[in-house]
């Protein structure tokens, strides 16, 4: 069995973490070049929704946090959720509410977690990079 090093889990995550916003970037991309076209806003709410569930089940694995902090991150999915529901109404709303879990999860992520710095640093960056696309899309939209 090989163990892997503290070197090699931090280059994966900032590779995953960046592969990550490839999605969105390419949702974006494609919603600016055919402005009329709702696909793209689809795919960018749903990928969305389910990378902002998916941080806000990974604070769980603080199995020392407080429920404060479980309790929200049940708050973010939810978010997440409703803002698809929201997307049948009016796109705008679930981009709203899905950027709104975005800001959500990197305050819980800065102020409640003893995640280590560096990685802290890579959350906030990717964070406003991901808060930005959907100001973006919301601007065009």
């Amino acid at each position: 069995m090989t163990t892997t090093t503290f070197s090699d889990s931090r280059a994966l995550i900032l590779g995953l973490g960046i592969a990550g916003l490839a999605p969105f970037l390419l949702a974006v991309a494609w919603a600016l070049w055919h402005p009329i076209n709702y696909m793209p806003i689809i795919i960018f709410c749903y990928y969305s929704a389910c990378i902002l569930s998916f941080l806000a089940g990974s604070l769980w694995r603080h199995s020392g946090q407080t429920a404060s902090l479980l309790i929200q991150s049940n708050g973010v999915t939810l978010l997440a959720a409703f803002g698809l529901v929201a997307f049948h109404i009016e796109h705008n709303y679930s981009l709203f509410m899905l950027m709104t879990g975005f800001v959500w999860m990197l305050y819980l992520d800065l102020f409640k977690t003893d995640y280590a710095p560096w990685y802290k640093r890579f959350r906030s960056v990717v964070s406003i990079v991901v808060i930005a696309l959907h100001v973006v899309l919301l601007a065009i939209r």
